[in-house]
């Protein structure tokens, strides 16, 4: 099984924390929510979506992903409103993000790469819309695992 606790947190331009659980109604079936929407659980030999309930068109948003459990299929991410439960994070042009090993997908295929993670680490993801920029770090390290700075929209 592989679970994923999450929260967001827009950028140091609008700072606070926004309210956002994973969306009960738009996920694939395979998916079980927990801890009032903030834990999503899936089967370890499925490739399958949950979203939040957050949506944005512009800006660039923190996300945070405490990894409960893992599996070599889980992914974590941003996804448009034209992404599907059915596909994996990366497996389309309308999604992005990290699987364990750090490999960073979108439209099938590897645009980057960082740390991976396992079980018990924090990862965090960026995602500046506007700017079609996205990084991520694991717990405390590099971001991209670089010197790049998504405050400063480098890297």
């Amino acid at each position: 099984m592989a679970a994923v606790h999450f929260a967001v947190k827009e950028s140091s331009t609008a700072p606070g924390s926004i309210p956002v659980t994973w969306d009960p109604i738009n996920k694939n079936a395979a998916v079980a929510l927990s801890n009032h929407n903030l834990t999503a659980t899936m089967p370890s030999a499925l490739t399958r979506s949950g979203f939040g309930t957050l949506t944005r068109s512009t800006g660039k948003y923190i996300i945070r992903f405490d990894i409960v459990a893992e599996t070599n299929l889980l992914g974590i991410g941003f996804a448009n409103a034209s992404e599907v439960s059915t596909n994996w994070v990366g497996q389309s042009a309308n999604s992005v993000g990290p699987d364990p090993t750090g490999d960073v997908y979108t439209n099938n295929a590897v645009v980057a790469r960082g740390d991976g993670f396992v079980a018990g680490d924090v990862v965090y993801c960026v995602l500046d819309i506007t700017n079609e920029r996205w990084w991520h770090k694991v717990n405390s390290g590099t971001w991209n695992n670089t010197s790049a700075d998504p405050e400063a929209g480098t890297g």
